[in-house]
């Protein structure tokens, strides 16, 4: 067994070594290293969300994620809020397939409900990932249709201006200001398609990791 400590205040998760070795290569390499590096059999993760581990262990036991409830008024216990931290947690683990996992089960919930990811989301996807991240052409294409659009769909309850509507033009600004990097995917995204399109137009696999000529193991 080996323990992990998650989150800032240091929740202790008990895990199977052997499974979560086997499983998450990063765990792999973590506790059994080389021969002559001694092993340890805890690790700290304070920066990270005990919930989201607690995700990702489920998927360790059980091979399978649950689809996503039904949406909280209340941002930080909203289903999409977890997928968020779930794929982060994901990415930095670098497991691709459980990204697409995560992915696909996001994409059917948005879609479905006619949903959108709030400000805060977004915030906290472009926070967490990586440059070429999955998730950014995923929350770039749901920006530049809120920007748009914005009268033409439903969204997550987060920074609702009831005066000029859900997107108010400061609070997309001040997303952008904190986010450069959404900046220029924005540019780099109107350079290629100035139409705004959502989610009917596309399918889960234009977010996934693989590339477009690889079969997709959830398809």
């Amino acid at each position: 067994m080996v323990d992990l400590y998650v989150g800032p205040y240091n929740e202790r998760l008990h895990v199977h070594k052997a499974l979560l070795c086997g499983n998450v290569p990063y765990f792999h390499s973590m506790f059994n290293g080389s021969a002559d590096e001694p092993k340890t059999q805890v690790a700290n993760f304070p920066e990270d969300d005990p919930e989201a581990f607690d995700l990702v262990l489920r998927w360790v036991y059980r091979d399978s994620i649950e689809p996503i409830p039904s949406v909280s008024n209340f941002i930080r216990k909203s289903p999409f809020w977890k997928s968020i931290t779930f794929y982060i947690l994901a990415e930095k683990l670098c497991l691709p397939k459980l990204q697409d996992h995560i992915m696909s089960n996001a994409f059917a919930h948005y879609r479905n409900k006619d949903l959108l990811p709030s400000i805060h989301m977004m915030d906290c996807a472009y926070a967490g990932t990586s440059p070429k991240s999955p998730l950014r052409k995923f929350i770039v294409r749901e920006f530049h249709w809120a920007l748009c659009r914005k009268d033409s769909f439903n969204v997550v309850y987060d920074n609702v201006d009831h005066e000029n509507g859900v997107w108010s033009i400061d609070n997309l600004q001040s997303l952008l200001v904190a986010h450069p990097d959404l900046q220029r995917d924005l540019l780099a995204l109107l350079r290629e398609d100035v139409t705004p399109r959502h989610l009917e137009d596309f399918t889960p696999c234009d977010f996934h990791c693989h590339s477009k000529d690889e079969l997709c193991h959830l398809c």
